[in-house]
């Protein structure tokens, strides 16, 4: 993916879809220089998972001061 560019990820449940794309963000956020056998680069990254709704998020150990909505 090239820099500023949006990407997206998607396929069948159960695909480590989830996984793959922590993986990769990690390995560019931490600068490991390759992932998965290919060169990357470092950067900042930012994670967006819709698959929890906002009950779930919050009952996953966020409160609504820390994602900015109320209960």
């Amino acid at each position: 993916v090239r820099e500023s560019y949006r990407s997206m990820i998607f396929g069948d449940g159960g695909a480590a879809k989830s996984l793959l794309a922590l993986s990769h963000g990690l390995a560019v956020a931490r600068g490991a220089g390759t992932w998965l056998g290919r060169e990357i680069g470092a950067g900042p990254v930012l994670y967006l998972d819709f698959e929890l709704g906002h009950q779930d998020v919050l009952a996953h150990g966020c409160n609504s001061q820390c994602v900015g909505i109320e209960d």
